[in-house]
């Protein structure tokens, strides 16, 4: 059983998680526990958030006015790490997690019932390719040699050797 992440403890089954573009780029970017923990984030209508050091996590909110206004109803927890022309970086505590959510949005997870998730499967299966009448088919049988051109090794007279 693999460790949970700061940000998997605070998403939960409830907001997606999401990766850092460079965690792409990576060796073990989404597989390794340090670098994961370190490439995951949680995406929000306004921005990302993300671990910012054990315990504290930082929101990047590329908003002026939203960041304004979560920084004039949040406590003094919530602390300002960057300030730009037209975005903020703010870092707090990851108990503070719900109230800063109602300010970022974070996107939800979607959640299906068993019952709904077997509803859709038995739905689906009328319109499944089954694939059964192509499954024998060699995708390079229907393809004929361009006239002119020398056989390739292994061929004889145009046709392929067995």
């Amino acid at each position: 059983m693999s460790r949970q992440t700061l940000i998997e403890r605070v998403a939960g089954k409830r907001y997606r998680i999401g990766w850092d573009e460079a965690a792409r780029h990576e060796p073990g970017g989404k597989t390794h526990f340090e670098k994961r923990d370190m490439y995951q984030l949680i995406p929000c209508q306004y921005g990302d958030i993300y671990k910012f050091a054990s315990g504290i996590l930082a929101w990047y909110c590329p908003s002026r006015q939203k960041g304004t206004w979560a920084r004039k109803r949040l406590g003094p927890w919530f602390t300002v790490q960057i300030e730009c022309e037209d975005e903020w970086i703010f870092n707090f505590p990851a108990e503070k997690f719900p109230e800063v959510a109602k300010c970022a949005n974070p996107r939800r997870r979607r959640l299906v019932s068993e019952e709904e998730r077997q509803r859709l499967l038995d739905m689906g299966k009328a319109h499944h390719f089954t694939g059964a009448e192509n499954k024998n088919d060699d995708p390079d049988a229907h393809i004929d040699a361009a006239p002119g051109l020398p056989p390739s090794p292994g061929e004889t007279d145009g046709e392929m050797a067995a």
